[in-house]
């Protein structure tokens, strides 16, 4: 929903669409060699590689057949993440194709936590805030993260006297 979709790169992507590949195996290549093309411009990936990963890609689409045709038909993006769709059910099959298809789907990725960050940092910097503060509100944060909620925090004896003595520092 974010990703601009007038981009040509965006245009592209949608090879790596399970239900594309499954149901229009031919406009899938088409855009997997548009999609070559444009990471060969960028020196993202080498040219002379162009013509195997094309052909290992088209392999893979085509030979779609059966129970697991269906299968990628059936995608949801809403309940299943396409990352590990296809690392499941591509990699094997075409290993060189999926180190492309892998360097594609971090692009989207590459300063998304470091944007988050700033907005965070934004939200609850004061004009007092010194750097101490705010470095130990950002690690709460995180931790809060990694447990999953604040229901997920076990409280113990020592760490209800570190906040006790915290008040004293």
């Amino acid at each position: 929903e974010k990703t601009p979709i007038m981009y040509p790169l965006t245009k592209l992507l949608c090879c790596l669409n399970p239900s594309i590949m499954a149901t229009d195996s031919i406009k899938a290549v088409c855009k997997f060699k548009g999609l070559l093309t444009f990471l060969a411009k960028a020196g993202r990936v080498p040219w002379r590689e162009c013509d195997s990963l094309k052909m290992e890609f088209s392999d893979f689409v085509c030979s779609l057949e059966g129970n697991r045709k269906q299968q990628f038909a059936k995608f949801s993006p809403s309940t299943q993440r396409l990352d590990e769709f296809l690392c499941a059910n591509m990699r094997p099959d075409c290993a060189s194709a999926w180190k492309t298809i892998h360097t594609v789907m971090l692009l989207s990725h590459g300063q998304a936590s470091v944007e988050r960050g700033f907005s965070f940092n934004k939200e609850i910097v004061c004009d007092n805030l010194k750097k101490k503060s705010l470095i130990a509100q950002r690690t709460i944060v995180n931790y809060l993260n990694v447990v999953g909620g604040t229901d997920n925090i076990v409280i113990t004896k020592s760490l209800l006297n570190a906040a006790a003595i915290g008040r004293q520092n």
